[in-house]
């Protein structure tokens, strides 16, 4: 039987430790950029490959991880991630103190963070089908999905100022102290989160287990056009994030504060969380990812009208903010209705390996780009290809199947 959110004690637990989590991780998000190009001066490659790098870590390591979550207990594996992710932060203010932060540093600590990162996540998502159960999974994801769209609004926000009035260092030490509840938090949760074990004969060496995932996904026409269409997104969105701040700081001339305040207000997350799974029940999946995916093409797009850049930066943000929920929730309802529990790590780790692929390309290529043609033209560039993505949807019939119209009719 599925759990109560509203009750269910270890949901609640794991829900606040998210979003204190979340909250710390928009400082930190905020925060590192800025230091690179304010005060140590990247240029536009450098900035995109420092993201390349930490993006490339994902797909490297995501099969692993899946490996690691259907093998293992998945909240200690989430606790070790906690702890890595806070040594390795905790040394860039002790280097900006002792006037030792270089570039490589950057890249040495966003590869650790990218890699503990990875195993959190995909633990994280084997776990939470174990805390609310297979028809309160879709609810449990719009309520994370709502506070994470929270803290994005407030953490962006209070970042801009701790950075503008205090220093960027400072709003990474405050990341650390969400390590710390978001672990303490996992602490005090009771159920032993690990998927039920495979049969004997389903286990057989790394390699196997790994091409279990991948096959789980390139064998489903459902998961494989949805994993083709985000990762199309995701190689036009990394193009544009990888510019995105230095067009805000150099052509827009926005100061720390101003760009957090803007990012901060632009924020429709918890609205497209809300209306994530209404969406899905009338319009279907398909139609829903597909609408989604075209209006953040639409976003990315608008940043480009010069006639009042202040405003275009805001309302573009205002489109990305509400159907990036839309997108997740849709998104990872459609993959656990189809996966049995004991694959549920490799077939979360196959398709973030598949979709986060594109972003160390998108990335590169995004710095590369505007190192020879400019901020505005990787934008443009990278809001058509996202937009190209809406065709892997498009060449389906139909992406609904009958486990999704009986999770969201239970979701109502």
């Amino acid at each position: 039987m599925a759990q109560d959110l509203r009750s269910g004690r270890d949901f609640r637990l794991l829900w606040g430790g998210q979003f204190v989590s979340d909250l710390g991780g928009q400082l930190t998000a905020f925060a590192l950029p800025t230091i690179a190009i304010i005060s140590l001066g990247a240029s536009p490659l450098a900035v995109g490959s420092l993201q390349a790098f930490e993006f490339a870590v994902v797909p490297l390591l995501a099969t692993i991880a899946g490996i690691l979550a259907d093998r293992h207990p998945r909240k200690p594996l989430m606790i070790g991630a906690n702890v890595v992710r806070a040594l390795a932060l905790g040394s860039l203010p002790l280097a900006w103190w002792l006037h030792a932060l270089t570039l490589t540093q950057f890249f040495v600590v966003g590869g650790i963070c990218a890699a503990a990162g990875v195993l959190f996540d995909t633990a994280y998502q084997a776990l939470l089908p174990a805390l609310c159960g297979r028809d309160g999974y879709q609810r449990g994801v719009a309520r994370l999905a709502m506070s994470g769209s929270v803290a994005e609004a407030v953490g962006t926000g209070s970042a801009g100022a701790i950075v503008q009035f205090v220093g960027a260092p400072l709003a990474i030490v405050l990341n650390l102290f969400t390590y710390v509840v978001s672990t303490v938090n996992l602490l005090r949760i009771r159920v032993p989160h690990i998927a039920p074990a495979p049969e004997p004969a389903e286990r057989g060496s790394t390699w196997q287990e790994a091409r279990a995932g991948f096959a789980l996904v390139l064998r489903d026409p459902l998961l494989r056009s949805v994993a083709l269409s985000a990762s199309t997104a995701y190689l036009g969105g990394a193009m544009v994030t990888s510019v995105f701040t230095l067009y805000c700081y150099r052509e827009l001339h926005m100061t720390p504060m101003h760009f957090g305040v803007v990012m901060a207000l632009a924020n429709l997350g918890l609205a497209g969380a809300f209306v994530a799974n209404r969406a899905g029940e009338r319009f279907g999946a398909r139609r829903t990812l597909a609408g989604a995916t075209v209006l953040s093409a639409i976003g990315k797009f608008i940043f480009l009208c010069h006639a009042a850049p202040l405003a275009a930066v805001f309302v573009g943000r205002l489109l990305l903010s509400f159907t990036g929920p839309i997108s997740s929730t849709t998104q990872q309802a459609l993959q656990t209705a189809r996966v049995p529990d004991h694959m549920l790590g490799r077939m979360n780790a196959a398709m973030r390996t598949i979709v986060w692929a594109a972003l160390p390309i998108g990335s590169f290529v995004g710095g590369a780009v505007a190192n020879v043609a400019g901020t505005s033209v990787t934008i443009a560039v990278g809001s058509v290809i996202s937009l190209c993505a809406v065709g892997w949807l498009a060449i389906r019939p139909s992406l609904e199947s009958p486990q999704l119209e009986a999770q969201l009719e239970l979701a109502s």
